[in-house]
């Protein structure tokens, strides 16, 4: 890599992207005429040197404008965020990276020392010579073995981005993404195939650069920190292809109980809040009681036990070259922490099991997968939360992006704010008037934002109508209306048993309709959906998500929510 790929070296000097050659030149004008008036003391030496130096600020200052409009306002037209937190992360003066640790042993100042604390910290996870349980004969057919195609490696080399980091073997991943025609048959024939057949990895594959991740809490304690492997990208893609072999395998033996969601084909984080959600809403109907224990298990993956998991998947039918690889995959690993361009030795990675489990405490709310639940099953928690999260994130581009176009800060507005106060809006939906106006300020400021106007008489509204923007409250009946619909198979989950569906013929009405419910609470999801699910187009027509969306949204607009929610 290092004699056939040419390189490029930086002079180090930081400069920012949108500083030209031609303004680097005027630059180099302006100092020379600073040093000339400084030595002359002319005073018209001193008005050549000020009217050089308005003009390189001029020049500065237009050249950021169109830099913002152009490249990072074309990343946020394009659904991509990069180029405008990397511009962000280029504003930042402070560059601490990771401070002083405090262990026992004292200070650790240097990178080298702080890399050597952190690997330590990370490599503390032990596993115990815990017996493995006896679970019993196995009822699972053996795994078929994996035939690795040509097409599948090249597949995936094609979906790489470029930009990605590469691991141990420094191979770039622009080098893998470019030639991937050429470098799969290769992978495939040399590497791939023999390592899956042989059960063995080349030992760059077995190596991971570890960065240290602050969590919260204190800084200076190394327990603070969460390790981040880059690994190598070609063992990436073949851990691509095993795992879902493995997925094949665990989906037509039904390995996996109903009540996983995660990762799995059909179901989300939506689809789990949903069911929960509705079951606890359910009993809460019925003037019941649900007690529910939220687990946390402590660093869940770094304490795995590699025996526990390889005896696990043997009784699950994965046997043969499959375990083998995974085997190999898990032994003789190591890592090394990089901090500030400084890395620690190499050293073993193992496995512990997982010591202790953190039990939330008897509170009035908790987080579950992103949502703040409350005994009650209001929202109001959770509204405020969001609205905090992204008041600061808007404010965060206010600071950022003032000098852009309209459209440029109406996408970020999309892109960046917008999806934290509708995440799993499925689920959630406010039914008082002071949460749902909570949302709904949120959208006005980046309304006033957006067409650059504070002003106290302008009126807010007219500005939202300008914008085409539809109320939050509106939108978020589309994803109540989406997941519903999905029902018809689109979802691994099924309706409750309490919705029944409506027979009786009626005009320009398809056949998802249901009967109505009756409810005690305002925060029920069923009820509060099958009422527009009657008036939506019916989903199985739709030729694709998107067309739905268009079809649904203007009948969404039309609708009147109750005043209180008691019948939908």
């Amino acid at each position: 890599m290092e004699s056939c790929i040419p390189h490029q070296l930086s002079n180090g000097k930081i400069s920012h992207p949108w500083i030209s050659r031609d303004i680097i030149r005027h630059m180099r004008r302006r100092d020379r005429s600073y040093n000339k008036a400084r030595s002359s003391k002319k005073q018209s030496d001193w008005v050549k040197y000020k009217a050089q130096r308005n003009k390189v600020q001029k020049l500065v200052a237009e050249a950021h404008t169109d830099y913002i409009n152009n490249t990072v306002g074309d990343s946020l037209l394009a659904s991509d965020g990069k180029k405008l937190w990397s511009y962000i992360k280029s504003k930042r003066k402070e560059t601490l990276g990771i401070p002083t640790l405090r262990t026992s042993n004292g200070m650790h100042v240097t990178g080298k020392s702080k890399a050597t604390t952190l690997n330590a910290q990370f490599a503390s996870v032990n596993s115990d010579d815990l017996p493995l349980p006896d679970k019993g004969p196995s009822p699972y057919p053996h795994i078929n073995d994996l035939i690795i195609e040509e097409e599948g490696v090249a597949k995936q080399l094609h979906q790489l981005s470029s930009n990605k980091a590469s691991g141990p073997d420094d191979i770039p991943a622009r080098i893998l993404h470019e030639y991937a025609d050429d470098l799969a048959p290769m992978l495939l024939t040399n590497i791939m195939q023999q390592s899956y057949r042989l059960g063995k990895l080349p030992s760059d594959w077995t190596k991971a650069r570890v960065t240290g991740i602050f969590k919260k809490g204190n800084n200076t304690n190394p327990e603070n920190y969460r390790p981040v492997s880059l690994t190598c990208i070609c063992c990436k893609v073949q851990e691509h292809i095993v795992v879902s072999h493995l997925a094949k395998h665990l989906s037509k033996n039904n390995v996996i109980i109903n009540n996983q969601h995660g990762f799995r084909e059909k179901l989300s984080c939506d689809t789990q809040l949903l069911q929960a959600v509705n079951d606890w809403s359910t009993t809460l109907n019925q003037r019941g009681q649900s007690d529910v224990l939220f687990l946390d298990f402590s660093k869940a993956f770094d304490k795995v036990p590699h025996q526990h998991l390889l005896h696990k998947l043997s009784f699950y039918g994965i046997n043969g070259p499959t375990q083998q690889w995974i085997g190999a995959f898990l032994s003789s690993r190591t890592q090394c922490v990089a901090v500030d361009g400084e890395e620690s030795e190499w050293c073993p990675v193992t496995s512990g099991v997982p010591q202790g489990t953190d039990t939330i405490p008897k509170e009035l709310s908790t987080k579950y997968l992103g949502v703040t639940i409350s005994s009650d099953l209001t929202w109001s928690k959770h509204i405020a939360n969001i609205r905090a999260k992204a008041s600061r994130t808007l404010g965060l581009i206010r600071r950022n992006l003032g000098p852009c176009d309209r459209t440029v800060k109406e996408k970020a507005y999309q892109c960046l704010v917008r999806p934290q106060v509708e995440y799993a809006a499925a689920v959630w939906n406010p039914y008082t008037q002071r949460d749902k106006s909570m949302l709904e300020s949120v959208q006005r400021q980046a309304a006033c934002f957006t067409m650059g106007d504070y002003s106290r008489s302008s009126s807010v509204t007219a500005m939202i109508n300008t914008l085409h923007w539809d109320t939050l409250e509106h939108r978020r009946y589309l994803p109540r209306l989406t997941c519903f619909s999905r029902f018809a198979g689109l979802v691994n989950i099924t309706l409750p048993q309490c919705i029944k569906p409506n027979t009786r013929p009626g005009r320009g009405q398809h056949q998802l309709r249901y009967h109505h419910l009756q409810t005690n609470l305002d925060i029920f999801f069923l009820p509060t959906s099958h009422t527009i699910v009657e008036f939506a187009p019916n989903p199985l027509l739709a030729t694709s998500p998107e067309a739905f969306n268009l079809a649904a949204m203007p009948l969404i607009r039309q609708l009147q929510p109750a005043a209180s929610g008691k019948s939908w």
